[in-house]
């Protein structure tokens, strides 16, 4: 509970106060501690992009991966986007096999496994 000084209609608060509930007023200094550092690690993880010319640095995609569906995912700033998207990918692969018989099915048929672990991992 914050500490209130108030005269004449103007309202004043101040520092918190040892007044109220014990449990509630640690969670709010808990709160306000992990917003404050995990601003600080996303400013520290942008400012590293930033001296690699805004592309991953080195370990950034690996960090990606081991935190991605944990509790601190929150923390990670987005991956760029790369400038190539799946579906122009698969449409390049594709083109190159027109007209290539046999080795068109084998491209194919891997493109399709690669897929399915995709969305295998997806799922986990």
């Amino acid at each position: 509970m914050p500490s209130q000084n108030s005269s004449g209609g103007k309202t004043s608060l101040g520092n918190i106060t040892k007044r109220g509930d014990d449990y509630l007023r640690t969670l709010l200094i808990q709160g306000a501690k992990s917003a404050v550092n995990t601003a600080a690690i996303r400013n520290i993880l942008k400012g590293a992009r930033a001296l690699n010319n805004n592309e991953p640095f080195p370990g950034e995609r690996l960090l990606h991966r081991v935190l991605g569906k944990s509790y601190y995912a929150h923390v990670l700033p987005p991956l760029p986007e790369n400038e190539e998207t799946l579906r122009e990918r698969a449409e390049t692969e594709l083109s190159a096999l027109l007209g290539k018989g046999s080795q068109a099915l084998v491209a194919a048929s891997g493109w399709l496994a690669r897929w399915s672990e995709g969305l295998r991992d997806r799922s986990k």
